[in-house]
């Protein structure tokens, strides 16, 4: 019973590590295409199109 508790606490911080990376993930995302939005002029590059490089 106790392992399947250790493996029961295992996965859910497992998942939680990845929702934090995730987290931090879509954070320097966005700071990027804030960057990216500043440094180039909307009509040479339009913001939808950074989108699809960013993904």
């Amino acid at each position: 019973m106790n392992k399947f508790i250790d493996m029961e606490n295992k996965v859910a911080s497992t998942v939680s590590f990845r929702a934090e990376i995730n987290l931090q993930v879509s954070k320097v995302a966005k700071i990027i295409t804030n960057c990216v939005d500043k440094l180039i002029p909307k009509e040479v590059f339009p913001s939808d199109e950074k989108i699809k490089i960013i993904k």
